[in-house]
């Protein structure tokens, strides 16, 4: 945030980039109508290409062997989720829900592991956020 609580434009344009493809990616794979695993094998692979262009963009790459082990171990997890979530894509739960269901707890449990393991603080505020999210999430499940 900049002074006066205004978010800088290039976080802005990210933060809206990020939440349209994330936002879209399932209902795109969905019209695949392939709840393979080699289907979101493909998805995860075709990932990685926007990835590619920004970590070889001229940076010097240099990782401790602990930054090794956490990044593997993330992304196993991320993999892990991303299968479960193939499943849920695959069944015939309607996407608006798994999506809405799936993204809402996830930023329950982001909020939780930022309190949690990096000291994150919430102001009263936020804490009304985070109980609207859950609340949702119960509401969009009835």
């Amino acid at each position: 945030m900049q002074p006066g609580g205004y978010m800088r434009t290039d976080l802005l344009m990210y933060f809206v980039i990020t939440i349209l493809c994330w936002g879209t990616w399932p209902i795109i794979k969905r019209f695949g109508n392939d709840g393979s695993p080699l289907s979101m094998f493909i998805v995860s692979l075709s990932a990685l290409i926007p990835l590619l262009t920004s970590t070889f963009s001229g940076q010097r790459i240099s990782l401790t062997s602990f930054q090794w082990m956490i990044f593997v171990l993330a992304g196993i997890a991320m993999g892990t989720g991303a299968k479960f979530f193939n499943n849920i894509l695959a069944s015939t739960f309607p996407i608006s829900l798994s999506v809405s269901l799936v993204n809402g707890s996830t930023t329950v449990v982001g909020v939780l592991c930022g309190i949690i393991f990096f000291g994150d603080s919430l102001t009263f505020t936020q804490i009304i956020g985070v109980a609207s999210i859950i609340l949702g999430i119960i509401l969009i499940g009835l």
